[in-house]
């Protein structure tokens, strides 16, 4: 089951906010709202392209992207290419739960950066986590 649950920065503990408000709330306090579950499936993945494939990787990841975006249970899919080395990506992906993460395996678009990967385009990093969903 889910429950949710809404506080106000902790006074008690010393905790810096996951994220700053965004300036149209700068008088606002930071609220989190944390949804306890075990089903929310979280992944970031560090992505080393190889530097002559970084264009077909471009085009692969945003295709993925989108059409993560648009499968049922992909909450978020984000993508970010380090400015300081342009063959670095930083991919940020929630999941419902963990029958969505298997549904976006099974799509084409997730099935082309896997076999990207397998022919030596990029190298990977990737970190799972379950449980505990915090937001603002």
């Amino acid at each position: 089951s889910t429950s949710a649950r809404h506080f106000s920065k902790p006074s008690k503990l010393d905790c810096t906010p996951l994220a700053q408000p965004s300036p149209h709330r700068a008088n606002t306090p930071i609220q989190y709202h944390i949804i306890e579950t075990m089903a929310i499936v979280g992944l970031i993945v560090e992505a080393n392209v190889k530097q002559d494939r970084t264009d077909e990787f471009l085009k692969l990841i945003e295709a993925d992207a989108v059409g993560s975006r648009n499968e049922p249970g992909c909450l978020r899919f984000d993508v970010v290419q380090s400015k300081d080395d342009p063959h670095v990506f930083m991919l940020y992906e929630l999941y419902a739960d963990e029958d969505a993460l298997a549904h976006h395996n099974e799509q084409t678009c997730f099935k082309d950066v896997v076999v990207f990967v397998g022919d030596s385009g990029a190298e990977l990093v990737v970190k799972k986590a379950s449980g505990k969903f915090m937001t603002d």
